[in-house]
């Protein structure tokens, strides 16, 4: 059944009340999202230091450091997993912080329209086409950068061990200079590191960008900045 017209017109008091209502609601739903990641990062950090330093300890239990290495191979091999599953919800709690930045432009830009004066005062932009969702490099700026660091580091460590494990208990192999087996091992711990961080780096821009498009392409950008900006720039208060 169609919904009758209603009979009278809700007042603008009301509605900037109502818009006032949720960009709270918002300012407070992003800043929520950005706790929880660095929660997540924190606890992730203090895990990862935990399970080191319980191998460092455990080197030292004779019966335990024959079995060093598939152990520490193990447990890095769960850390890198965890840390890659944590930094797939940062990029998704990031992208919902900007989201929600967004909408707030949009309410920012109903108040610009009632009042053009309030223009040259506003704190932040309004508009609802920024912050983007992807800038260049700006991914090395973010919080969960570390995170890409992080896991990098677990990923080389893991293949180092897992280098030293078929080396020393598997093949048994000889070399001639001791030092080889080590030297090989930087190599390959420097060679993994740079490639799953590149990985992980170009996955988040690609992600950002997904993020990017879909706000673009699917009608989601009313208010784009440019265009305020070229309307209200010039006003001036009374």
């Amino acid at each position: 059944m169609p919904r009758k017209p209603a009979k009278e017109k809700i007042s603008k008091d009301a509605l900037a009340q109502y818009l006032t209502a949720d960009l709270n609601s918002m300012t407070q739903r992003a800043m929520q999202y950005e706790d929880i990641l660095s929660n997540k990062i924190n606890f992730y950090l203090v895990i990862v230091t935990a399970a080191i330093g319980g191998l460092i300890l455990a080197s030292n239990i004779p019966e335990i450091k024959v079995f060093l290495l598939p152990i520490a191979s193990i447990l890095l091999l769960v850390l890198f997993i965890m840390g890659w599953v944590i930094y797939l919800q940062g990029l998704d709690l990031n992208a919902n912080s900007i989201f929600m930045y967004r909408r707030m432009g949009r309410i920012r830009q109903w108040f610009l329209e009632e009042e053009p004066n309030l223009y040259p005062y506003l704190p932040f932009n309004s508009g609802d086409d920024k912050p983007r969702f992807y800038e260049k490099h700006a991914r090395l700026r973010a919080v969960d950068s570390i995170l890409v660091v992080i896991n990098a580091i677990l990923a080389a460590m893991f293949f180092v061990l897992l280098w030293f494990f078929m080396c020393f208990q598997v093949f048994l192999i000889l070399f001639i200079n001791p030092l080889y087996p080590y030297l090989i091992a930087l190599g390959i711990g420097t060679v993994i590191f740079i490639v799953v961080w590149t990985i992980e780096f170009r996955f988040s821009e690609k992600f950002m960008k997904m993020r990017e498009d879909m706000e673009a392409k699917g009608g989601f950008i009313h208010f784009p900045t440019g265009k305020i900006h070229e309307r209200f720039g010039k006003t001036k208060p009374d």
